[in-house]
């Protein structure tokens, strides 16, 4: 059975094992980043839940969205696709056959989601809301996580990014993006253990991660 509720969202729970540092920087950050977009004041987020493969329409008032998705208990195949108004296929956002519980973009690249259609054998939830919502990375500094996340940069001009991650051999992926949601660039895309420094572009306020397991990342400013 489909429950469709809206609530006030005032942050995303973050799991207990995920730590976040950052640099102290004496110096004023060289750029002032553009505000995010947002439709509405007062941000609702749009929670959605059932069990089991099932189709779910609806309407969000964000410019650009971010949804926290959990499901797939039973470890068999769960699979989450969006669509716009039109039946138009958008993007696959999950694509499992373990447990998930992780956050994944909804309306970037000029994209207009209203409708996702779940295939799964047990319980699922999604709660969608602002992109205001998502994890601050504070540059210059270091965060860590597991699992997919959508980090907004906040500080100075991005330069240098160390990137760790995916010691479990499965895929791993970081993708920049501007303020827009319009994709920047794969800073990282692999199948193995990843430990590399990237360019950042100085036009990267959003960094998109997919990975199944922990993560870091150290942002240097010009």
């Amino acid at each position: 059975q489909l429950v469709q509720t809206q609530e006030v969202k005032t942050k995303i729970n973050i799991p207990q094992s995920i730590v976040e540092t950052q640099e102290i920087q004496s110096n004023l950050p060289t750029s002032i980043p553009e505000p995010l977009p947002t439709s509405i004041a007062n941000n609702k987020s749009i929670k959605l839940s059932g069990k089991g493969s099932d189709v779910v329409d609806f309407e969000i008032p964000f410019d650009l969205a971010i949804a926290h998705i959990k499901g797939n208990e039973s470890g068999q195949y769960f699979s989450v696709t969006s669509y716009d108004k039109n039946g138009n296929r958008l993007d696959l956002l999950v694509n499992e056959t373990k447990y998930f519980d992780g956050i994944v973009p909804i309306n970037f690249n000029s994209e207009q989601t209203s409708r996702l259609a779940i295939e799964g054998k047990g319980d699922w939830s999604i709660e969608i809301s602002s992109i205001t919502d998502a994890r601050v990375f504070q540059i210059p500094g270091k965060i860590e996580g597991k699992g997919n996340d959508v980090l907004v940069l906040k500080g100075g001009t991005p330069d240098l990014a160390h990137i760790i991650g995916n010691n479990e051999n499965a895929y791993f992926s970081v993708t920049g993006f501007d303020n827009s949601g319009k994709s920047i660039n794969l800073l990282v895309n692999e199948t193995e253990p990843y430990d590399g420094k990237v360019i950042i572009d100085k036009g990267i306020s959003i960094l998109v991660i997919s990975s199944s397991g922990y993560w870091s990342i150290e942002i240097k400013t010009k």
